[in-house]
Formats: structure tokens, sequence, C-alpha cells
């Protein structure tokens, strides 16, 4: 039973993990872990690159891609299910 002011989530399969965006990148493939084509992909640049979006959704790899290179290697924390 849900109560008031409770969300129901998607209880089903999941999983997150961090990547590296490579210094003067503007993209990087991001292998997901789950057996099917994920619903929704969450990611989390860990310094300013931009604008950050997600392509290529499949149901083994994703991409996160963004609008700045970073002049450092930087991580990216994401989440999917």
């Amino acid at each position: 039973m849900t109560k008031i002011g409770q969300h129901r989530r998607h209880t089903g399969p999941s999983n997150r993990g961090e990547a590296t965006l490579l210094a003067g990148a503007t993209n990087v493939p991001i292998r997901h872990g789950l057996v099917y084509q994920p619903r929704i992909v969450l990611c989390n640049p860990a310094a300013d690159v931009g604008d950050t979006y997600v392509t290529a959704v499949t149901s083994y790899t994703f991409t996160f891609n963004c609008d700045t290179a970073p002049a450092a290697n930087t991580a990216i924390y994401w989440y999917v299910e």
C-alpha cells in the first residue's frame, strides 16, 4: 500500500556506475550491464561540460554527449533502469 506523499517507483532491474569522459572528448560510450534497453538513463558529470544528452541507447550501451570538451578527465556518474 502506498501512503500519501510516497511515490511508487519502477522496481525492475537497475544499474549505476561511473565512466570517464577523457580530456578533449565530447562523448563516451558506456556499457550499462542490463539485459534489455533501459527506459530511463540519467547522467551527472562531475564538472561543467555544457549541455549534456544521451544518444544511441541499446540493450548493451548508451552514449553520453556534451557540448564542451573538458580540459581534464571527468567522471560521469550514471543510472539506468
